[in-house]
């Protein structure tokens, strides 16, 4: 029962921490006048509306968003960063090998390019002011690297890389 709960708790934490994502710029429209403002996206494959065969799509909830934020206060450009396949390390670091689609030949990013992090750091400052918001969701691809058996100890040490604390459940005692 405790495992299980714990198991629980660890979801539940990492679910309230995947809230809101490669490197190209997607406008969609919006005025022509640049009174609007930019909503910033990044994220792994939940943002970038990955489905299985098409590596990107408009499908991401940034896309469905986007629109209706356009509608309501006036935003004129969706810049989504996020990217299918990076895990939280790859998002702040740039591609590790770890199953990213946004690095290397006819991607987003050069092989070595810049992490998410970077390329939004980078739009920000040369964009000072016009961005309005800024969504992250991240993680997804750290659960599923403890598929299928979602063992406790894999997913700690997932959810202890997206906080960025490598033992978060230092001193918690759970017994079978």
């Amino acid at each position: 029962m405790r495992r299980r709960m714990a198991i629980l708790l660890a979801l539940s934490l990492l679910m309230g921490a995947l809230s809101a994502a490669p490197a190209a710029a997607d406008n969609h429209g919006g005025d022509d006048e640049g009174d609007g403002g930019v909503y910033l996206a990044l994220g792994d494959s939940v943002p970038a509306g990955f489905s299985p065969g098409i590596p990107i799509s408009e499908d991401g909830y940034p896309n469905m968003l986007f629109d209706k934020l356009e509608k309501k206060y006036k935003l004129d450009t969706l810049v989504n960063l996020s990217c299918p396949g990076d895990d939280t390390l790859e998002m702040l670091d740039g591609n590790l090998g770890n199953g990213s689609v946004c690095y290397g030949d006819g991607a987003f990013l050069p092989p070595g390019g810049p992490s998410q992090v970077d390329a939004a750091v980078e739009y920000l400052t040369a964009n000072p002011g016009e961005v309005e918001l800024i969504t992250l969701t991240i993680g997804a691809n750290d659960l599923l690297a403890c598929s299928p058996a979602f063992e406790l100890a894999c997913l700690a040490q997932a959810y202890g890389t997206i906080i960025g604390d490598p033992d978060p459940f230092d001193g918690w005692q759970v017994s079978k």
